[in-house]
């Protein structure tokens, strides 16, 4: 099949690491992969496995992109797209329009990252979905008060745990204590993701300040970006590390 896969965030996340692992697993089981993102987005890079025909740019600034709607419809009618799939919220109707523009040649699937509910009219400006993904129980819940059920399909979210052997993940995690001065005996819980409320970063720092009572030696890692100007998250983040003394505790990655 001949798929293009729609992107139009600028920052790299949970959502576009879904993106790029998928374009690459699509590829690998022998589908033509396309991949149209923002030209400003900071990520690209991680889509080299794409060759630049694959590699599309296009601007789309809210959901009523209708000039964006027509450049993707024809780049599906140029390349003979079966599959539009679209990643973030404000592209599912400019993907939409593109789809019906090719009168019912390209079809259109989106994936629902997040678990806030999309707007009720979505219902029927998205009247052409074929299916809606959704990444979670919680997601394909939400997804369910706008879409019929035959429409929604739950396919859980996942990364490949097994791209290093058994060796290199003790050699890789030997390095990384050694490199922060942590031994390997001591517990180390951490997290993953950009640095927003939604992520829950500020629950591991409450739970860091009950762990500690019953593990004094145990270490914590926040690891992620806060991507907007003020950093007001992180600040209040390591605000609430201090106030529990627990600043040497916590190791702090982007």
């Amino acid at each position: 099949m001949r798929i293009l896969q729609i992107s139009s965030s600028r920052t790299y996340g949970g959502g576009e690491r879904h993106f790029v692992d998928l374009c690459r697993g699509l590829s690998n089981a022998g589908h033509d992969v396309y991949a149209a993102v923002r030209p400003t987005n900071v990520w690209e890079a991680k889509l080299d496995f794409l060759p630049p025909d694959r590699r599309f740019h296009i601007s789309i600034r809210n959901s009523i992109g209708i000039l964006s709607a027509s450049r993707l419809a024809a780049f599906a009618r140029e390349n003979e797209i079966d599959i539009i799939h679209a990643h973030v919220a404000r592209d599912y109707i400019p993907a939409s329009i593109a789809c019906a523009l090719t009168r019912g040649r390209t079809k259109f699937v989106l994936t629902r990252h997040v678990m806030f509910p999309l707007k009720a009219f979505n219902r029927l400006a998205l009247k052409n979905l074929s299916k809606a993904i959704a990444v979670s129980s919680g997601v394909e819940t939400t997804l369910y008060s706008v879409f019929p059920k035959h429409k929604v399909v739950l396919i859980n979210n996942g990364i490949d745990a097994h791209t290093l052997n058994g060796e290199e993940q003790a050699r890789a995690r030997q390095e990384f204590r050694d490199l922060h001065g942590i031994p390997l005996d001591v517990p180390l819980i951490g997290t993953i993701g950009e640095l927003i409320p939604l992520k829950g970063q500020s629950d591991l720092v409450l739970a860091a300040h009950e762990v500690v009572k019953q593990f004094p030696e145990a270490r914590f890692a926040i690891i992620g970006r806060d991507n907007t100007i003020d950093q007001r998250y992180r600040r209040e983040l390591k605000r609430m590390v201090k106030v529990f003394a627990l600043e040497d505790r916590f190791l702090w990655l982007d």
